[in-house]
């Protein structure tokens, strides 16, 4: 049970997978006024709630001289239950989710996902007909839950494209909205963070996986970080890659408009339009 010294988060980033996550923990993790885990994605609220709230708040324990504390899962969007949970045990946070245009999300997350946990030779339009990844795509829906419970003020919508774009705005309104001094450059700020790659070997990479997952459910997520951010381990898993992936430009397009219901809706329920190139691959 948490006492009047417990130390609680302040923001949560609650999603995307390959949205930027990576670079932005690093960024918030560059600024003075800024506390996060070692660890990128805790994954209390999903995965790992039987763990109990005591043990997740002790990763923010003696953090309460910094301005802004918080933790990144980029699964958390998944669900209306983390929503509920995350609403009861920490009704004051502030949200915030970084997306990304679909076909370049679903591009990027085909790489990676064969490289750490599918099969090397599961085709796009496998990957991309996957219940999870058809849920992962539905924005709209699965954020509704997160503004029912925290409304519009707690709630804040970024953009991937606009940290391609101009990655200095899109710093400033992280920095904003989690009320740290805005005007602060990060040292990685011009830095590529977490580039797309490949496995040296596959069956490797898929057991560095599942060693993740153990530690995590065990209670071991920071270690996990560490381990990640480790040169060392990253290169020898993996090395970098922008091999051709064989995707068509109509597989791409034609799973995007499987969702294009979803885009007005979005922008109505973020207040603010979408970027205008989620569209083109829409029409």
């Amino acid at each position: 049970m948490a006492d009047s010294e417990t130390v609680y988060p302040t923001f949560l980033l609650i999603g995307v997978a390959k949205g930027g996550t990576t670079w932005i923990h690093q960024i918030l993790d560059e600024h003075p006024e800024v506390y996060v885990p070692p660890a990128k994605d805790l994954k209390f609220f999903d995965e790992h709630y039987d763990l109990g709230l005591e043990w997740y708040l002790d990763h923010f324990k003696g953090k309460e001289q910094y301005a802004a504390r918080g933790e990144l899962t980029h699964d958390y969007y998944f669900s209306a239950e983390t929503a509920q949970r995350i609403y009861n045990d920490i009704p004051d946070v502030k949200l915030f989710i970084c997306l990304r245009e679909l076909g370049d999300k679903m591009l990027s997350g085909f790489r990676y996902n064969k490289t750490t946990e599918y099969d090397k030779d599961m085709t796009f339009a496998e990957y991309a007909a996957l219940p999870g990844i058809q849920h992962q795509n539905r924005y709209y829906d699965n954020l509704v839950p997160f503004y029912e419970l925290f409304g519009k003020d707690r709630m804040k919508v970024v953009f991937f494209e606009t940290l391609q774009d101009d990655p200095a705005a899109f710093c400033r309104e992280i920095y904003d909205f989690v009320e740290v001094d805005p005007s602060f450059q990060p040292p990685s700020l011009l830095e590529k963070i977490n580039v797309a790659h490949e496995a040296r070997m596959q069956w490797v990479a898929h057991l560095a996986f599942k060693i993740a997952h153990y530690l995590r459910k065990w209670g071991l997520a920071n270690m996990v970080g560490k381990m990640k951010h480790n040169a060392l381990v990253h290169a020898f898993l993996y090395r970098n890659s922008d091999d051709d992936l064989g995707v068509s430009d109509e597989e791409v397009h034609a799973v995007c408009r499987q969702f294009s219901d979803q885009y007005e809706k979005l922008a109505e329920l973020i207040g603010k339009p979408l970027p205008a190139s989620w569209y083109e691959r829409v029409k």
